[in-house]
């Protein structure tokens, strides 16, 4: 019997025994219907998915098959012909001739890049920042920001290192070029800061997110031997720079990738402007980890700063209006309800607080009380 190897779709981890001549074909899964490459050195993931189609990678040319049936020669001809005509990058930045980006570690706070101070000269360094949002990985109505370097500014500039970054030089769309180099050259070098610190390193946000919250920078070391330290909290965000420096094909790389998709944050998945109106009103306490946002049938999620709730590991924050109520989940309690057409009310009540009453959806209803259940609420559950 020949040995198989085993692979998984990269989306929805579904795992397929295939035979070792089937390694490097595309294949599409039967699980969710999404096509990967078979391969058992690295996981394939969005980004560079979207650098094969930018930079002509040659492993983007496949045939597709899943379960050992491929595709015939007729599509593979057909796919070839759609190939030809390409999308606009959205992710700026060749590929450097040397790596000097190296990962030092990923860690609860992020991922930490380390390379040395003299490479800020170099425009593909300083142009690798993928043109999508640091912080939500949104893609539209973004900002140009610049990188500051706090050990190397002037005077009491240092301690407003953050204010200096979360200033926008523009919008995005408003610079020519703005996908290639050029945009560099269209940049004012950054203030309060000597050379080769002052080179501008852009950055880019959407309107809801903070660059200063999404990463930090700074500098070790006496000239000539300085070296920068950039740290990057979404880890989606990393795995693009980190790419767009040279990383791909590294097992450094393939560690990152693995990180990103094991420690999936629904926070950050959360709609941009969704989680800045949930910001208003929620604020996690110390240790306090974020499950889902609930919203009230009678409003829409976008309306999230009047109406909703959110669940974490502790408790259930509701929030109508001016009311905003937080019920832990270890409390003795119980939450009671009512299903009727496509709509569920659940009122929940624990003692010595004001009942709270939620209009769900029937999957939105069923998705709480799953998720209380995984938490080990301790409420009594009445349906």
């Amino acid at each position: 019997m020949s040995e198989h190897v085993v692979v998984r779709c990269q989306c929805c981890s579904q795992k397929y025994r295939v035979l070792p001549e089937a390694v490097g074909r595309k294949a599409r899964c039967v699980k969710c219907h999404t096509e990967f490459i078979i391969g058992n050195e690295k996981p394939t993931d969005e980004d560079t998915i979207m650098a094969w189609i930018t930079e002509d990678d040659p492993s983007s040319r496949s045939v597709m098959g899943s379960t050992g049936i491929f595709e015939h020669s007729e599509t593979r001809q057909g796919a070839s012909k759609q190939s030809a005509s390409k999308p606009a990058p959205m992710s700026a930045a060749h590929p450097p001739s040397e790596q000097v980006v190296q990962l030092e570690g990923v860690r609860s706070d992020g991922a930490h890049f380390e390379f040395p101070a003299a490479a800020l000269a170099r425009e593909d360094l300083r142009n690798s920042f993928p043109r999508k949002c640091v912080g939500c990985s949104g893609r539209s109505d973004l900002r140009v920001h610049l990188l500051y370097w706090p050990e190397r500014m002037i005077g009491k500039e240092q301690a407003r290192w953050n204010k200096h970054v979360d200033m926008a030089i523009g919008e995005l769309e408003r610079f020519s070029g703005s996908s290639g180099p050029g945009l560099l050259r269209q940049l004012p070098r950054t203030r309060h800061v000597d050379s080769p610190f002052d080179q501008p390193f852009p950055v880019f946000a959407c309107r809801y997110c903070e660059p200063s919250r999404e990463m930090e920078t700074h500098v070790t070391g006496k000239a000539p031997h300085e070296s920068c330290r950039l740290r990057i909290v979404s880890l989606a965000v990393a795995v693009s720079f980190f790419r767009n420096n040279g990383g791909r094909g590294s097992h450094a790389y393939q560690r990152l990738i693995e990180e990103r998709d094991r420690r999936r944050d629904p926070w950050r998945d959360l709609d941009p402007q969704v989680r800045h109106g949930i910001s208003q009103w929620f604020e996690p306490q110390p240790g306090e980890s974020f499950v889902r946002f609930i919203y009230d049938r009678d409003f829409s999620p976008a309306q999230a700063a009047v109406a909703g709730s959110v669940l974490t590991d502790r408790r259930l924050v509701f929030k109508l209006q001016s009311e905003c109520e937080g019920y832990p989940l270890n409390g003795e309690g119980r939450i009671e309800v009512m299903r009727k057409g496509d709509l569920a009310i659940a009122h929940i009540y624990l003692h010595g607080q004001r009942p709270a009453v939620l209009k769900l959806g029937l999957v939105q209803v069923d998705e709480l009380l799953d998720s209380l259940r995984q938490l080990h609420c301790r409420w009594t559950v009445v349906t």
